[in-house]
């Protein structure tokens, strides 16, 4: 391997380049001050930078220019001369092409390109739009347009690559990037993450999960992963198979609060060997068992304990045998404030023993009773003056004389104050 030494600036510091590009046997960087270096011949490339340039194969570089499109030869890929200019009356923000066509994202317009002579392109449309967007991806049988106005999906398969014909969006959303990979599309969502979109049929996008990754700025499929910058400059590689249809991803994470804790329930659009569900709150951390259902998984975090109008952010994360644990999504929920309230008791039906939860909305005299149907008292739990919060009670089944009591329906009530209130309890054998 050859060694390469930095450019250095004028004060003698290393340059800083912007961006990498590879095309063929060459290497391209980028820098603000110096332009555009060519390796392994280690000369500087006259007249333009890489800021936004776009290889047409082996025959053409189109330069992004403040005067629309550069077109420089590759012929001669040390110095790619100038070839021509085009769309020097639009501000162009992107392009992207796929066999013999090309579309650019101009300033309220979409120019579709013949590009089967890329030194030559010829303007075979343009489509006036509001927004064109600020990236793109295309397919041999989709064009994907996003920016500030969201998503536009076109059908390329209508009117024939030529003629695009807009077929579905997702729109109120601010797309960064966006990857497409098969039918799955990656877009980075501006300060959330990554969004991931079935776009099988464009004309019915369908998310079909979620990344919670901060401060994602670009992407670009390598092999069969996605590999990612962010705004800090760090890089990351997803460990996604992009090669697959359906990604492992996650679908309708949610947290609602039910009686003293949160339910959590989620579908993944693949089922993965190992999953993991962990709690943060303020410096406090820990673990939440999780359930398969039938539609999907479910948890129930019961075990805070959490304090009225404190947040709590779970995060899911995922991992095959052997391998690492990869953050899947996240999602941050708020305590409710605190009324004076019998909670569900838990189990229920229970064999031996039950807990008993209620809260206080401000400090109160207390009786916690457990009754037979008849309305008979059968055991006294609490009978005390107790301060504003969440508080639990265990029952064993047993009656006040330490008797175990017969399997059957039994009330658990409530009185704080001058509310009272009432569970229905149901003790096996």
């Amino acid at each position: 391997m050859q060694d390469c030494i930095p450019h250095e600036d004028s004060d003698g510091q290393p340059e800083v380049y912007n961006r990498i590009a590879i095309n063929g046997d060459y290497i391209y960087t980028d820098s603000s001050i110096v332009g555009t270096w060519h390796w392994p011949s280690d000369t500087r490339v006259s007249g333009f930078n890489l800021d936004q340039g776009y290889f047409l194969g082996n025959e053409a570089l189109y330069a992004v220019t403040p005067s629309g499109l550069e077109i420089r030869d590759l012929s001669v890929p040390e110095d790619p001369p100038l070839a021509g200019t085009l769309l020097t009356d639009h501000e162009v923000h992107n392009l992207v092409s796929i066999g013999d066509h090309a579309y650019a994202q101009c300033e309220g317009a979409l120019v579709v390109l013949d590009v089967e002579n890329p030194l030559s392109p010829l303007v075979i449309e343009e489509m006036p739009m509001n927004d064109s967007g600020s990236c793109a991806a295309v397919s041999t049988e989709s064009l994907l347009l996003a920016g500030d106005d969201g998503l536009f999906a076109y059908d390329l398969r209508i009117q024939g690559p030529g003629h695009p014909v807009q077929v579905g969006s997702l729109s109120g959303i601010a797309f960064d990037d966006v990857e497409l990979s098969g039918g799955v599309a990656y877009l980075v969502v501006r300060d959330q993450g990554m969004l991931i979109v079935d776009v099988t049929d464009p004309a019915n996008l369908e998310v079909i999960g979620r990344f919670y990754i901060p401060y994602l700025s670009d992407t670009s499929l390598v092999g069969n992963c996605l590999a990612a910058t962010t705004l800090q400059g760090y890089f990351i590689l997803l460990a996604l198979d992009c090669s697959d249809s359906v990604p492992i991803a996650v679908q309708d994470f949610s947290a609602t609060w039910q009686d003293s804790g949160f339910r959590l329930a989620w579908r993944l659009a693949r089922d993965t060997a190992v999953l993991r569900l962990d709690a943060i709150a303020g410096d406090r951390t820990w673990t939440v068992p999780w359930t398969r259902e039938a539609d999907g998984y479910a948890a129930l975090d019961l075990d805070g304990p959490l304090l009225p109008g404190e947040s709590v952010t779970y995060v899911l994360s995922a991992r095959d045998d052997g391998g690492v644990w990869q953050e899947l999504s996240r999602t941050t929920a708020t305590v409710p404030e605190l009324t004076t309230a019998l909670l569900a008791p838990h189990p229920n039906p229970f064999n031996p023993t039950t807990t008993l939860a209620f809260t206080l909305e401000r400090p109160q005299d207390v009786r916690l009773t457990i009754h037979d149907l008849a309305g008979r008292e059968v055991r006294r739990l609490v009978d005390v003056r107790l301060p504003a919060g969440r508080h639990t009670s265990p029952w064993d089944g047993r009656d006040r004389a330490g008797q175990a009591l017969p399997a059957g329906m039994y009330l658990a009530r409530l009185q704080a104050g001058d509310r009272v209130e009432t569970r229905k309890l149901s003790l096996v054998k």
